[in-house]
C-alpha cells in the first residue's frame, strides 16, 4: 500500500468524519399565536474528511409553547458515510439538567439514564428524547424514552457500513406536572454528532 493510501485510510480509521450540529430550544409561553419558539443552529465540518460523511445541519427543529402539562418536540438530522465501517450518531447537552428556565433559577430535570415508556408521577418536570429512524438503536423501539446526561455523548443510532443519506428524528418531550411560571423561559441545548465507526 502507497504512503498516500496508507494516510487516507488511516484518516478513515482514526477521524474520518465528525461533525456537530446545535440546536438552542427554547420552551416559551407564546402570546401569540403566529410566534414561534426561537431555534439557533449553527455546525461545524472538518473539510479534510467531509468527503467520507455528512451530518446535516438540524432540520424542522420545532417545540410546542406552553408551561405546564406535556409538551412536544422533534429536531431532525440527515447523515451519510461512504465509510466502510459506517458510522454512529450520538446526542448530548451542555448541561445538566439538560433544560432550565434561567428566567426562575428552575432546572427541569432529566428523564432517567436508561430507555423507558414515558411516565411522570406527583408533581414533577421532567425532559426527554426518543429517536426515530433507519438507523436508531432498538433500545428506543417502542416509545422509550430517556434523559440527556449534561456533556456525555449517548449513541442513538449506528450502521456498520455504508449508509446512503438518511434521516434521524430525536423527538423532544418535557412534562411540566407542577407548571412554570407564568413568564418561564426552559431551554434545552442539543448537540448531535456523527463520527465514523472504529
Amino acid at each position: 500500500m502507497s504512503p498516500r493510501r496508507f494516510r487516507l485510510r488511516l484518516l478513515d480509521l482514526v477521524v474520518t468524519f465528525a461533525c456537530m450540529a446545535c440546536v438552542a430550544v427554547p420552551f416559551v409561553a407564546i402570546s401569540h399565536a403566529e410566534e414561534r419558539p426561537q431555534v439557533e443552529i449553527g455546525g461545524d465540518v472538518d473539510q479534510s474528511v467531509a468527503s467520507s460523511g455528512m451530518l446535516s445541519y438540524p432540520i424542522a427543529a420545532t417545540f410546542q409553547a406552553g408551561g405546564s402539562g406535556t409538551v412536544n418536540g422533534s429536531v431532525q438530522w440527515d447523515l451519510f458515510t461512504t465509510s466502510t465501517d459506517g458510522m454512529k450518531l450520538t446526542v448530548s447537552s451542555d448541561r445538566t439538567p439538560a433544560m432550565r428556565d434561567a428566567q426562575n433559577g428552575i432546572d427541569i430535570g432529566d428523564y432517567g439514564a436508561e430507555p423507558k415508556a414515558w411516565s411522570v408521577d406527583g408533581s414533577a418536570r421532567r425532559f426527554g428524547f426518543t429517536v426515530q429512524g433507519d438507523i436508531a438503536l432498538g433500545r428506543f423501539a417502542g416509545d422509550k424514552w430517556r434523559g440527556f446526561e449534561g456533556g456525555t455523548s449517548v449513541e442513538v443510532g449506528r450502521k456498520k457500513s455504508p449508509l446512503a443519506q438518511t434521516r434521524t428524528t430525536v423527538k423532544l418531550r418535557g412534562e411540566f406536572s407542577s407548571a412554570l411560571p407564568s413568564d418561564a423561559k426552559p431551554t434545552a441545548n442539543i448537540y448531535a454528532t456523527a463520527v465514523v465507526n472504529l
